[in-house]
């Protein structure tokens, strides 16, 4: 999950320069500059489009910077690239609720679930969905199940 595939068109020295780009820009993300992040993971893109991690983490700078559109972009791409990324899945729909798309949200956290039934961070997401849509017993089932989780 997340991951490319080097068969793609490319050198493996483009993909090399690439990671180095991405997990720069992990540490300018996890160092709370998702500015300079964005910045890297763009420089990982435009050197190899082919890795969905690339697209998945430029969608969360994105989302931390209050561009939920750039940010929904990013993640859809992400999924284009991997269908089976369940935290993309995860982040599109936290960026869906930021969106109050609640409905599409719990779809997003459901896949993801499909795909990791025991993903609690998306158990958490889509309890937060169905309490936004008034679903409350749902939310409290998601929220009990999110407790034998952790």
């Amino acid at each position: 999950m997340g991951e490319t595939n080097l068969d793609e068109s490319g050198s493996t020295s483009d993909y090399e320069l690439a990671l180095r780009h991405f997990n720069v820009g992990n540490m300018k993300l996890d160092g709370g500059s998702p500015i300079e992040a964005a910045t890297e993971y763009q420089s990982a893109i435009e050197l190899w489009e082919h890795d969905a991690r690339f697209y998945n983490n430029l969608g969360i700078a994105y989302r931390q910077r209050g561009e939920l559109g750039g940010a929904e972009k990013n993640l859809r791409k992400a999924l284009e690239l991997d269908a089976k990324y369940r935290d993309a899945y995860s982040n599109l729909g936290l960026t869906l609720l930021d969106l109050e798309l609640y409905e599409e949200a719990v779809v997003n956290f459901t896949v993801a679930l499909s795909i990791d039934p025991n993903f609690w961070y998306a158990y958490n997401g889509r309890g937060l969905a169905y309490w936004a849509l008034g679903k409350r017993e749902e939310a409290l089932s998601d929220y009990e199940r999110l407790k034998n989780l952790r």
